[in-house]
């Protein structure tokens, strides 16, 4: 436990000091963008300084988020304008975009939940999402419904007892997966894309951010039929909630 909690401590500080680096050429490179023709020939190399900065502050994002540095701030609350915010913020990063059909029970009740985390967790899977259908025309779908379980289950992150939750369902019609990428992938680094194309930490930091709600995960995939991924986030009671 002890050498858990240092290297969390170190993965801290090495996260300090790359975002103050990354702060650092993504200024400058945005000041040289400006003041740079968009004729110039080094316009789009300086795009791609500040898109490769972006790059490495977000992945600097999870390994706070996975190292658990970072202190969420719980409060009763609507997820539902959250995953909203996050869809707009998922669909803007592809090219060419994917739609991403959504459907928000506004009845939903309140999750006790760090709306920063539960944002970071809705991009992860909408890009994994994104990316599964990306090329292949198909359709990622994202609900939210309140649903009740009339018993436990077994899921990722946490078992799920009985009782009310929000249930987060993103499902996409891409490639699917075998049994054994559905078995590692919440995996810390693990991936099934080409090297130097994705950490690998995006499903990890999922799978920790459910687990700090209290949650529990549950997929369903298979080889070229696609996955479903549910998020179950327990819902408030009456009495929790005031």
């Amino acid at each position: 436990m002890q050498e858990l909690k240092s290297m969390g401590l170190i993965t801290s500080d090495i996260v300090h000091s790359f975002n103050n680096a990354i702060g650092v050429i993504r200024g400058y490179a945005d000041l040289s963008l400006r003041a740079t023709d968009p004729a110039d020939g080094i316009y789009p190399y300086l795009e791609q300084i500040i898109s490769g900065a972006d790059s490495a502050k977000e992945l600097m994002e999870k390994l706070r988020v996975f190292s658990r540095q970072e202190k969420p701030n719980f409060q009763w609350q609507h997820i539902q304008p959250i995953i909203k915010d996050a869809l707009e913020t998922s669909q803007a990063v592809h090219t060419p975009p994917v739609q991403i059909a959504q459907e928000m029970d506004p009845a939903c009740g309140k999750v006790l939940a760090d709306a920063h985390f539960i944002g970071q967790m809705a991009i992860n899977l909408c890009r994994n999402a994104c990316e599964a259908v990306q090329g292949r025309g198909g359709a990622v779908k994202v609900f939210l419904r309140e649903v009740e379980l009339e018993g436990a289950r077994a899921a990722v992150g946490n078992d799920l007892p009985k009782g009310k939750y929000a249930r987060l369902r993103v499902s996409d019609t891409g490639r699917g997966m075998d049994q054994e990428v559905l078995k590692k992938m919440f995996e810390p680094f693990f991936t099934t894309k080409k090297e130097g194309e994705g950490s690998g930490l995006g499903l990890a930091v999922v799978r920790a951010i459910v687990k700090a709600h209290n949650g529990g995960i549950i997929v369903e995939s298979q080889l070229g039929a696609g996955t479903i991924v549910d998020v179950y986030l327990p819902l408030a009671q009456e009495e929790e909630e005031q």
